[in-house]
């Protein structure tokens, strides 16, 4: 008879077959064999992809299961009497690889790695923002320096050393800033 079972290590037809000699019958004169033989159903669940997202691929097949045997006196022309019964029992079978999601949680699970990729990214931003309010307030920048379109002059502060340069033509001048001296008025 030919069975039908499960083989794990095929991934392009799980549902193997093979020739079983568990039911063989010797014949004697006078007897009848009598033999029952139960056909169960097999369910697989195969989880082959490496992403597994969605259900698992579902599939059926149906294999023998054990046997009754016995001998009798033959009291009809039969010498062998085969009866086939459903099995109550239903096996089911799942296959699962190794897939990304198992990867990550050896390495920490999806939290984690969600948990510091969010990190870095923040991180980055906090310390882009944290420079800029500093610059901002450190050389107090409100708005851009104004120039004297009139004259054909520009003036611009060197905050490094706290020289005026003037410009007028394309010629650079250097005059050394002081801070005004208020005048005391007798009282």
């Amino acid at each position: 008879m030919v069975d039908s079972f499960f083989d794990a290590e095929n991934f392009e037809n799980p549902i193997g077959t093979s020739i079983t000699d568990s039911y063989y019958y010797k014949m004697l004169p006078g007897y009848t064999k009598m033999t029952e033989i139960y056909v169960m159903q097999n369910k697989l669940e195969l989880m082959d992809s490496f992403y597994q997202y969605g259900n698992p691929e579902e599939q059926t097949f149906y294999s023998l299961s054990g046997g009754y045997k016995d001998t009798q006196v033959k009291i009809t022309d039969a010498y062998i009497n085969t009866y086939f019964f459903i099995d109550s029992k239903v096996t089911t079978h799942k296959r699962t690889v190794y897939s990304l999601l198992d990867m990550l949680s050896q390495l920490g699970g999806v939290f984690q790695v969600v948990k510091s990729l969010s990190f870095v990214i923040l991180g980055y931003y906090a310390e882009k923002m944290m420079y800029y309010c500093l610059i901002r307030k450190l050389y107090q920048l409100e708005s851009p320096p104004q120039t004297n379109s009139s004259s054909g002059n520009s003036q611009t502060l060197d905050i490094s050393n706290g020289q005026l340069i003037r410009t007028t033509s394309g010629v650079k001048s250097l005059n050394k800033v002081t801070p005004e001296k208020k005048k005391r008025t007798p009282r």
